[in-house]
């Protein structure tokens, strides 16, 4: 049924897929922002946007893995269930394969654990210090770090090291 939908899904199409440098992952779109993934609206957009404020000359591109806002029966958004990540997987592969980027940055362990799972890489616990690992297949570079979110809620006082940790990190592999 998730086939059937994604099939006439309004946000297949609707995508530039020129290549990039990077591609930022994160888990889902939220209600209202489909159209705009990572938005610099919300807080991990802003998040986001300064960590590519010091990276000029990269180009960047955003995507979810769940292109569409998951809500449960009162109209609140909710985490995407594994059917409806492997659901949206294929539209996900073949981004990547337009878009070609050099490195993959999967926002939060959720978005790791399940693009890396399919290639049997098991990821269990991000590093406290941002310490960020490459996972390196078919030519793509993925590094899964903590989702911007998570460092805007539960660590803000870490959050200049965050940025700094990531824009280091991306620097030295791209």
């Amino acid at each position: 049924m998730a086939e059937d939908r994604c099939k006439t899904c309004s946000f297949r199409g609707n995508r530039s897929d020129s290549k990039t440098d990077i591609l930022w992952v994160g888990l889902s779109a939220k209600k209202g922002s489909e159209e705009f993934p990572l938005s610099p609206d919300t807080n991990t957009g802003r998040i986001v946007r300064q960590i590519e404020e010091g990276l000029l000359s990269t180009s960047f591109t955003k995507t979810n893995l769940v292109q569409c806002a998951p809500v449960d029966c009162n109209n609140r958004l909710r985490y995407p269930t594994r059917n409806e990540m492997e659901s949206c997987f294929y539209d996900f592969q073949n981004r990547l394969a337009n878009l070609q980027p050099r490195l993959v940055l999967l926002l939060g362990l959720m978005v790791a654990q399940f693009v890396l799972g399919d290639q049997g890489i098991a990821i269990h616990k991000l590093d406290s210090e941002f310490n960020y690992d490459i996972h390196k297949w078919d030519n793509v570079e993925y590094m899964p770090i903590h989702h911007p979110s998570f460092i805007h809620i539960y660590k803000r006082k870490q959050l200049p090291f965050y940025i700094s940790r990531v824009q280091d990190a991306i620097s030295q592999t791209i």
